[in-house]
This record gives C-alpha cells, structure tokens and sequence, in this order.
C-alpha cells in the first residue's frame, strides 16, 4: 500500500459499465481492487440500474456510486423497441450525461484523472479525451474470442465465416459453430456485428487495454457468496445465463427439468452457449482447458432436458470426470495467484496505478 500512497487523493477513477449485469460485475470487482490500492474509485452505472441493482457495504463502503442516463431511465436499455434504437440513443444520451458528470466532478477536491469504460462502448473514449483524461477500455470478454473479432474487424476474416474450420493467428484450429452468430450470419444481426467489431475502431487512442482475464489461464474464477459456503458440499447446482440472452421458452422448461433431476455441485462445467462469446469459450472449456463438457443442440436450437442431465452425470461421475475436476482446481489455483500479491495481475495492475500516480 505504501507505494501507492502519492495515489490517495489525487487520482481518480470513472469506471463506467455497460448496463448489463454480466459487464457490471467485472467492472467492479477491478474497481475494488484500485480501491484497495489507494485509488479513488467511483463507479458509474445508469440511472435504471441504480434503481434496480443492490450493491453490497462492503463494495459501496470502498467504492462510490454515481449515475448517468442512458436514455432509458425507467426501462433500461432492453426495454427500447430494437436494438438499433437501444445503441442509437445510448450513445448520444449517455455521452452528454457522462460529460456533463466529468465537470460537474471537476470542481471537487477529487476531480477525474481517468475514465475506465466497457469496450462496447468506444464513444466514451472520445468524451474521455475531450476532457482530456486518461482513457482505457475494459473487456469483460476473453482474450480467445477478443482475437476473433479483432481479426474480424480488420477484415482478416472474411465474413461471413462459411468455412467448416477456422483459421485465427493465436488460437487452435476452430469449428464454424465455435463462432458468435454474427459472424457467421451478418446479414442478420447487424447490430450485434457493429457493436462486436466497433470496439477496435478507437484503440490507437486508448492510453490502456484492460481485460478481465490472467495470462496463466484466461478466465478468472471467484466464488465470494457467503450463502454457498454456508450449503453442504455438492449440493448446489449454479446456472448462469449471459447479460444479454434470453431462452425460449422450451428451453427453460427443458433446463427446469434438467436441473431437477440433477441438484449438485461441481467444480466442472456445463457450456450451454448461446450467443456471443459463449460459443468460443465452450470450446475453450471442453476441449482446450478440459474443465467441462458442452452439449449438443438438436432441433430448432433447442437442447433437451436429457441431454442437459447426460451431461451433468459426465462431468460428475463419466470416465474424465476426475480429470475435469483436476484441471478446475488447477486453474482455480492459477487464478488465484494471478490476483495475489506479485502475481501477473496484480503486476499489470501496479503499472496502471503508478501511471495513474504520474498524471
């Protein structure tokens, strides 16, 4: 702590999230440990999620909460009528509010010296320089699937991606189905292309590149719930969905059934991906990390509750099931030290503190 104290009361931090619960998260646990450093942090949410989100004493007593608008202050950005209009009036509205923040914090003690913002909103990095502050994107997705769209964007991946197998500099050979939708299928979902490839188009200008992940292993994983610790060992059954999905109907009845017949817990993992960089990182845990299986959709995209519990029964007691939990713990321990003190992470993280400092 003593290195960084010149940091205390002068630097200052804006970490502003993309309105989606899956960006939120990352984005404050990296705020917290700035905070634990000695930066002052304020973490910037939108009007909506303030009002719907509840942030613990421990979070909210290290890092200040502030709030702009989006422009949807009492939907929130999914409750716009398309995607089209959600980004379009995210982005002009969130720019002026988050401006007009930048200001209104400049005639403190404690002005903003840098602004942290999720990459799938690049237009922060032009507010940010206005002011002329430090700037640096955060990704919340994976270094694997960050490749793919970078050579995407630059056009060494010619979309769409047609081809069985795969090709991207970095990575092992991979299948078509490991590829988000829109690459595969451009034409129809446009906006999710834009945002996907729109997050490079500014990167020559960022001061920093900040990615939630750890060289050792690429994923960070952390179980902090007092009320799972408080559960006897394998008998609790965690699902995630991503930020911005949303089952079928079928399929949440098909899962439902699943998960009833089978209410444990394992280290290993289940990939049930369904949009984004779900796909890659399902590749990535079955058959590069081997920490889990994924399961094969038939019809109409829609997995069946079986296959959901021959899964679950694999990763639990099949032939590799040992091996997978091995490999877990492993990476688990990798991680772990990667956030310790003079791990690989923290190191990145003094870097920026101690530029930071210099500002």
């Amino acid at each position: 702590m003593e290195k960084h104290a010149a940091v205390k009361g002068r630097a200052h931090v804006l970490l502003v999230a993309y309105p989606a619960q899956g960006h939120l998260n990352p984005m404050l646990q990296f705020g917290k440990r700035l905070a634990s450093k000695g930066v002052k942090c304020t973490l910037v949410t939108t009007v909506f999620l303030s009002k719907t989100t509840h942030f613990d004493s421990a979070a909210s007593s290290s890092i200040e909460i502030d709030t702009i608008s989006d422009g949807f202050d009492d939907t929130g950005l999914f409750g716009a009528k398309d995607i089209e209009t959600a980004d379009d009036v995210f982005k002009t509205v969130s720019s002026k509010t988050l401006s007009e923040l930048i200001t209104r914090r400049s005639a403190t003690s404690n002005p903003v010296t840098c602004v942290v913002y999720d990459s799938l909103t690049p237009w922060m990095l032009d507010v940010t320089k206005k002011h002329g502050l430090i700037g640096a994107p955060f990704s919340t997705t994976g270094c694997a699937y960050n490749n793919v769209a970078y050579y995407a964007y630059h056009g060494q991946l010619s979309l769409p991606l047609s081809s069985t197998l795969i090709s991207v500099p970095g990575l092992p050979l991979l299948d078509n189905e490991d590829m988000p939708s829109y690459l595969r299928l451009p034409a129809l979902y446009p906006p999710h292309l834009k945002a996907a490839l729109e997050q490079y188009s500014n990167l020559d200008r960022a001061d920093f590149m900040l990615v939630n992940t750890i060289y050792e292993l690429e994923e960070k994983y952390e179980v902090t719930s007092k009320w799972l610790e408080d559960k006897p060992s394998s008998s609790v059954v965690y699902v995630s969905f991503g930020s911005r999905c949303s089952l079928a109907e079928e399929q949440m009845m098909q899962l439902a059934w699943a998960l009833k017949k089978d209410c444990v817990w394992a280290l290993p993992m289940v990939a049930m991906p369904q949009y984004g960089d779900q796909m890659i990182n399902a590749r990535l845990i079955q058959d590069i990390w081997k920490v889990g299986v994924k399961v094969n959709c038939v019809e109409e995209r829609i997995v069946k509750g079986q296959e959901i519990v021959t899964r679950i029964m694999e990763v639990m007691h099949g032939e590799r099931a040992e091996e997978m939990s091995s490999n877990a713990k492993r990476l688990s321990s990798l991680a772990k030290a990667a956030i310790s003190e003079g791990g690989s992470s923290d190191k990145n993280i003094n870097k920026f503190v101690n530029h930071l400092a210099k500002f």
